[in-house]
């Protein structure tokens, strides 16, 4: 590791050494509460800073302005000689006035909602460093990687960040940073490096505030967990924990004529995908989805004419009886002034029923719904089975987490995640006219009539045999 001169005091502990060593180009720090992240990040991006002989560019993010702040801006100018940095506090740019890496810069980055990616458009660093990574969206990591280039010599970008287990974007660090598994376009595992560490190997804390571990111990099981020990096996607060892969999901084949098909659409914004879904419902209110759409980018038309051309090439337009939309879509309309029902209408989404059917937007009743048509026990089969065509059904669920208000969970997912699929799907389950026996209660009559499914334990040579194979 190159001397960090600047940082006489600092001595990296055997973790925080592997982290500034590792040559992967994306780089990940942490796990546990108390492992020295922020100081491994401080002094990265000092060393960046003054390793080259020439200034050059560094962005620092956090969620929040006020927590980039309370640690890495703060830590940092206690840290430095006042003769080294000029701070401007209303840019948050810090400029380097002396030293080998004089004329360079630290842009200090908060990003609350995906939106905010914006003001950033026109950036270019060096260098990025993230704290606390699993508090952003996916999309947020991505977009900023396209300011992350330089055309100096002899320098190659890198990113490097540091993050507990826990948040809402736990889902896609530990895909690719941890499982080395994610299927977002040119991923590649080889570029990604984690490098974990606990409280125990910090041993300064240890040395100073030696009952700090226990005071983790006293955590409830599953904050414990995460904190303690890093654990990124069950996601914090994972909202989904019903959901298994090998239960839910099964191979795509033949929708049988006799089932209803039922399409399903969360209207994305701007930079968020539309999501369409085609949920078929069997005789016994079993619920199959068979079909996905996912894209953005396009205007109400020109994705219901992409949506429409490959329900046709995949044989299922002329079978659906019903489109289910969000409410609040009746109330948009085009530049022209064309409200978005009617173009619907017009371009044939009114199926059977002549006109798109408003859903139900109860949000805790919906993912209630949701997570019984997922429920199973032991042997048994869920009510909700998904093709493995649908792959970002597949990938968001898991990702999902609680909304968390005052210390409290509330019985409803976190909307800053990458919902859209489970919304879709949503709206399509709480548009059901029937639901089984066990759902009675929980809309009151509000569909109709619910059927009693006698019995669930599934025979062998049942209709799950055809699907049993997973993605």
């Amino acid at each position: 590791m190159p001397d960090i001169h600047i940082l006489e005091d600092y001595k990296p502990y055997p973790p925080q050494r592997a982290f500034h060593e590792s040559p992967a180009k994306y780089r990940l720090y942490g796990g546990a509460k108390g492992g020295g992240k922020t100081r491994a990040i401080i002094a990265e991006t000092i060393m960046r800073s003054h390793r080259y002989g020439f200034p050059v560019s560094i962005g620092i993010v956090r969620r929040t302005y006020p927590e980039l702040n309370r640690t890495i801006i703060r830590e940092m100018l206690t840290l430095l000689d006042l003769k080294l940095y000029r701070y401007n506090a209303t840019n948050h740019v810090l400029t380097w006035i002396e030293g080998p890496g004089k004329g360079g810069t630290i842009d200090f980055v908060h990003l609350e909602s995906d939106e905010d990616v914006y003001r950033y458009k026109g950036h270019q660093w060096d260098f990025l460093g993230w704290d606390e990574l699993t508090e952003n969206t996916e999309y947020q990591f991505v977009y900023l990687l396209g300011s992350l280039r330089s055309t100096k010599k002899g320098i190659k970008p890198k990113f490097y960040a540091g993050t507990n287990p826990t948040g809402l974007g736990a889902g896609w660090v530990k895909e690719r940073f941890i499982d080395k598994n994610s299927k977002a376009p040119g991923y590649d595992p080889n570029e990604y490096d984690f490098i974990p560490a606990l409280a125990t190997d910090n041993l300064q804390l240890m040395k100073n505030d030696p009952d700090y571990v226990k005071r983790l111990e006293m955590l409830p099981e599953e904050e414990r967990n995460a904190l303690l020990y890093g654990s990124w096996d069950s996601l914090q607060g994972s909202f989904f924990s019903e959901f298994n892969i090998e239960k839910h999901v099964v191979k795509e084949g033949e929708i049988p004529a006799d089932w209803k098909l039922i399409l399903c659409l969360d209207e994305g914004r701007t930079t968020d995908p539309r999501a369409a879904h085609v949920l078929a419902v069997d005789a016994e209110a079993h619920v199959w989805v068979v079909w996905e759409y996912y894209e953005k980018g396009k205007n109400l038309k020109e994705g219901l004419e992409e949506i429409r051309e490959r329900l046709k090439e995949a044989k299922l337009w002329d079978r659906i009886y019903k489109f289910v939309v969000p409410p609040d879509i009746k109330n948009t309309s085009t530049a022209d002034g064309i409200g978005s029902i009617k173009i619907m209408e017009d371009m044939g989404f009114g199926f059977e029923l002549g006109t798109p059917e408003m859903a139900n937007r109860d949000r805790q009743d919906g993912w209630r719904t949701f997570k019984n048509y997922l429920t199973y026990r032991g042997a048994e089969e869920p009510l909700l089975k998904i093709y493995s065509c649908c792959h970002n059904l597949i990938r968001t669920i898991p990702q999902m987490v609680y909304y968390k208000s005052h210390g409290g969970k509330r019985e409803d997912l976190d909307g800053r995640l990458e919902d859209h699929a489970s919304d879709s799907v949503r709206y399509g389950l709480m548009s059901l006219e029937w639901r089984p026996g066990r759902f009675a209660g929980l809309a009151d009559g509000q569909r109709g009539e619910s059927v009693q499914i006698v019995s669930r334990s599934y025979k062998p040579r049942n209709i799950y045999d055809t699907f049993r194979s997973g993605a």
